[in-house]
């Protein structure tokens, strides 16, 4: 019995290693718009596919935005961007990239408010993650702008993502191990999910499921060391929304390779 569950575990691993591809999207940042009069965009800047954006005013709250037309399934893990300042004292504040549903209407699920003050030109990696593309996404660059005539050159834009096929993925199998603990367990409002490490990882991966197999919520950290470890879980979806009560399972992912799955009851 040891011998086949051991068996069914290097058989998961092996899907998942193979079906999880990571590469990046690269976007042309010429469409670049603004709704912020303040704001002028010169497109194809010195005919090398660059934008320049200046602004007439000083303003810590300026924004310009980018569609993204991204395959829907995969996953957002990080943003590469290239650019340009006029000075330091003028710089991008904010990556975030908002998934638009009714129109006026957006849900946040991407957002890095860290600085960009190198004068450049450099290229960066903004790093966060989202749950599956299910919508129109749009990425949006906040530029805080300290003198009037400030400007900001933009150049190549890259998404760099996770694509993985809900097939093989989503429909694994929670009952090949339950060595993955949730406290309180059934739970109302929050509960953790505690694993180990023997050695630091890269990137560890908590995935949270339904009963039909269906993946609902990804979480996600990076550079993680040695040592004892927590996911928390509300309760929501991908979409920030509240799901059913019920019987879920959740499975974490250390480079790769799965470490752990378990189960939790919610109650409401």
């Amino acid at each position: 019995m040891k011998s086949r569950i051991l068996l069914t575990l290097t058989l998961l691993m092996a899907l998942v290693a193979i079906s999880q591809a990571e590469y990046t999207i690269w976007v042309n940042p010429l469409p670049l718009t603004t709704s912020d009069e303040s704001m002028i965009i010169e497109t194809n800047y010195s005919g090398l596919g660059t934008v320049k954006v200046t602004t007439t005013q000083a303003g810590d709250y300026q924004w310009v935005q980018l569609g993204l037309n991204l395959p829907s399934t995969v996953e957002i893990q990080s943003v590469q961007l290239c650019y340009e300042l006029m000075e330091s004292s003028s710089y991008i504040s904010q990556i975030r990239i908002g998934k638009m549903t009714t129109p006026g209407t957006a849900l946040v699920v991407y957002d890095d408010p860290t600085d960009l003050t190198d004068i450049g030109p450099t290229c960066i990696t903004s790093y966060d993650t989202t749950p599956l593309v299910e919508a129109t996404m749009t990425l949006g660059l906040r530029l805080n702008s300290a003198t009037p005539g400030a400007w900001y050159l933009i150049g190549a834009i890259g998404i760099d993502v996770e694509y993985e096929p809900t097939g093989v993925i989503d429909n694994f199998n929670p009952q090949i191990t339950d060595n993955l603990r949730s406290v309180p367990n059934p739970f109302r409002d929050e509960t953790s999910f505690a694993f180990d490490l023997a050695t630091p990882v890269s990137r560890v991966e908590m995935q949270i499921h339904d009963v039909s197999g269906r993946r609902i919520r990804s979480m996600l950290l990076k550079d993680v060391p040695e040592g004892h470890h927590k996911f928390y879980w509300d309760g929501r979806n991908g979409n920030n929304l509240p799901v059913a009560a019920g019987t879920y399972f959740a499975k974490v992912i250390a480079d790769g390779l799965a470490v752990g799955t378990g189960s939790v009851i919610l109650v409401h």
